[in-house]
């Protein structure tokens, strides 16, 4: 019975577990326990350990650590049910073992335990996560309520108000900030808490404390967003003193959010402040062009009207491309009259994705679209992001996907390969493909590929995480995923298409739906919430969210290499994610704003709309390459770090000579023999700035991240 435990089948096991304590009893202790530190299997471990509890034993606590640190999450899962909670547990990378940790911190049942267990919300949820939340904080209520804040963490408060209707948190956050009782380090919090799950009471705070001198320009941003939020996701607004916005509208860095939130707030004399903005806008910074745009869009049919007479009137393309995308959020059906004649004259090199993505959420814009390019011409990349576009809409788009074919002249691209074309394609990947290679074709912006897909949980959630696709599929299926997506769809990854009852049509991926709303994921990237009393309908796709042709532009040098790639991700060797945490996902500036980049110290509130989001190569390097250089020859990049506790952490380098490092504007020395920086950070969210000269010897850096707790960890 004992070595029956070790059964590969589960009967057999679970019948010997009951017969050894039914009829063994505790007389098995003493081979049970030492057969349990002998095994090396985990999963042989846990029958050990089942079958010990089921014999009333106390469980040797060097075993249970086993468990817990068991790389399985079932394992881990099980170890949590057999009574071995770690202090970290809450914040496990897999959902399983959280859910597992919130049902046994319900058990618990103390003040301490629910302060924990709403840690869980610090992480993406689901259905039964959320169950469980729900019932732990309605059953214990009457140890939570009136007497936590928990930690005034802005999310948490959220979801606990969200998941309960208890106001009780923020009321006692809101006693606290006006009895002046909340530290100087934490009144940020308290007023973002207060505005994501506030009534306008709530709201009121967070108004005046937007014109109070004591916070900087950034956080005062902050505030301002979370009441624009709180107005169009929840439908609230202060009850006095909104008038006093209008003071905002000339600051340089508040005003546009200001403004906007004026158009919702519908404040007299606002609306003809954002034109001014936008009329004076730099006529080539599509940045700050698309921002005021939007602004004046937001004002709704007055704003619009106002949009397309300047979308006419205007001599820059980057201001009419930002007008027509604004146009097209709002009124997409008259954007699409006006943008056959403007993309006819648009330059290639302006990305018109936004523009397509905003016209495709409408039910009639892509016929109105199709037949007012009859007769035109398209530049080739504009053509193409419209394909893309629509091929990925879940639609019968084919009359504009014809229409935009040939406008931009493009050749469809064969979708099949036959049986021996296909054997030469695999038999030239195996040959002839270079990984290294493929790796910076994948990387590429016009493929798009890392707009979809993550690697190693690094990048965005669109598309399947390709971390183990080499070792999973063989080399035909990634030819035949490429040229013809659709084909063969992952499951969990088919498109859902919802149709509104205002005439909008949002696809994409769903991520949930319930009685209030149902969330979409687009395929830029975009989530999308729309309210379950605004479908009309909502159906399953059988297009693939990947477009077809995606692979057009390349030859078929270029495709055997980038197929190689593919399938090495996940096999022994260079192209296997790496255990080890590196610092992956940095932002950089954009190629415009590192022109006029003189220093480290521009960079620490530089706007993340005037920056690039950047990620490592599979083996953790950043390239260079892809970092844009200032004037001087510098390249700038940052990235952030959040600590729960404060604790020592390193940062491996691997290279030293011409790199200096900072943690905002302060300066970190760099122990230059060892490649290393060292130091201490208190709780908070730390900002580190990389300044890399032209006397850096290597063209990529790699920084590996050393931590000895998971509460201090790369924001990502």
């Amino acid at each position: 019975w004992l070595n029956a435990l070790a059964s590969p089948e589960i009967y057999i096991r679970r019948m010997a577990r009951r017969l050894l304590v039914e009829k063994a009893g505790s007389a098995i202790l003493p081979k049970l326990l030492p057969k349990a530190r002998s095994t090396t299997n985990d999963a042989h471990l846990l029958e050990y350990l089942w079958t010990a509890k089921g014999l009333r034993a106390e469980l040797p606590a060097d075993l249970f650590k086993r468990l817990a640190d068991s790389d399985d999450f079932r394992i881990r899962s099980a170890a949590i049910r057999l009574g071995n909670v770690k202090p970290n547990a809450i914040d496990d990378p897999h959902p399983r073992v959280r859910l597992e940790t919130v049902c046994t911190l319900h058990r618990k049942g103390d003040l301490k335990a629910i302060e924990t267990l709403v840690r869980a919300t610090d992480y993406e949820t689901d259905r039964n996560l959320d169950f469980a939340l729900r019932e732990a904080l309605r059953k214990l209520r009457p140890v939570w309520e009136g007497k936590t804040t928990f930690d005034n963490h802005p999310t948490r408060l959220a979801r606990v108000v969200a998941l309960t209707g208890s106001q009780a948190p923020l009321d006692g956050l809101l006693a606290s900030l006006q009895a002046g009782k909340v530290p100087s380090g934490k009144r940020l919090s308290t007023l973002q808490a207060l505005a994501d799950a506030g009534q306008p009471k709530h709201l009121d705070a967070v108004l005046d404390a937007t014109f109070a001198g004591d916070l900087e320009a950034p956080a005062r941003l902050t505030l301002l967003q979370r009441l624009l939020e709180a107005k169009t996701t929840r439908r609230l607004m202060p009850n006095k003193g909104r008038n006093r916005l209008a003071d905002l509208f000339g600051h340089p860095s508040l005003g546009s959010t200001a403004l906007r939130l004026a158009a919702h707030w519908n404040l007299p004399g606002a609306r003809e402040i954002a034109l001014k903005r936008l009329t004076n806008a730099p006529a080539e910074d599509l940045i700050e062009l698309r921002s005021h745009a939007s602004t004046v869009a937001a004002f709704g049919k007055p704003g619009v009207a106002k949009l397309v007479t300047f979308a006419q009137e205007t001599e820059s393309p980057e201001a009419a491309l930002a007008a027509l995308e604004a146009i097209a959020e709002t009124d997409a059906t008259a954007a699409a009259k006006l943008a056959p004649t403007f993309l006819a004259s648009l330059p290639g090199k302006l990305d018109v994705a936004p523009l397509f993505a905003n016209l495709l959420r409408s039910a009639e814009a892509p016929k109105i679209l199709a037949a007012g390019l009859v007769g035109k011409t398209l530049p080739m990349p504009t053509a193409t992001t419209g394909i893309h576009a629509a091929t990925t809409s879940g639609r019968d788009l084919s009359a504009l996907v014809a229409a935009l074919r040939k406008a931009g002249k493009l050749k469809p691209m064969k979708q099949q390969l036959s049986a021996t074309e296909m054997k030469t394609m695999v038999s030239e990947v195996r040959k002839h493909g270079v990984p290294s290679l493929g790796e910076r074709i994948y990387r590429r912006q016009a493929l798009a590929c890392m707009a979809c897909h993550a690697i190693g949980g690094i990048g965005p959630k669109v598309g399947p995480d390709l971390v183990s696709i080499g070792a999973s599929a063989p080399t035909d299926y990634l030819v035949d995923s490429l040229l013809a997506p659709s084909k063969k769809i992952k499951e969990g990854y088919h498109l859902t298409v919802v149709s509104t009852k205002d005439g909008k049509v949002v696809t994409g991926l769903e991520l949930s739906a319930d009685t209030e709303k149902v969330v979409i994921r687009e395929a830029s990237g975009k989530v999308v919430e729309v309210p379950t009393g605004k479908v009309q309908s909502k159906s399953i796709s059988p297009t693939s969210l990947m477009p077809a042709g995606l692979t057009a532009s390349l030859t078929r040098e270029e495709f055997v290499h980038l197929v190689s790639f593919l399938s090495q991700l996940g096999k022994e060797g260079p192209f296997r994610f790496p255990k080890e945490t590196y610092v992956r996902t940095v932002e950089v500036p954009t190629a415009d704003t590192a022109r006029h980049m003189k220093q480290a110290n521009n960079f620490v509130q530089h706007p993340a709309d005037r920056s690039a989001r950047l990620h490592a190569l599979v083996d953790g390097t950043l390239p260079l390459s892809e970092i844009p250089a200032s004037p001087g020859g510098n390249r700038y990049l940052r990235f952030r770090l959040q600590a729960d506790d404060p604790e020592e952490i390193r940062f491996a380098l691997s290279e030293e000579k011409g790199l200096s490092i900072q943690r905002e504007r302060r300066k970190i020395n760099i122990f230059r023999n060892d490649k290393m920086v060292k130091h201490s950070v208190e709780p908070g969210t730390h900002l580190y700035i990389l300044t890399i000269t032209p006397q850096f010897p290597d063209d990529h850096i790699r920084l590996q991240f050393h931590s000895l707790s998971p509460k201090v960890r790369l924001a990502n």
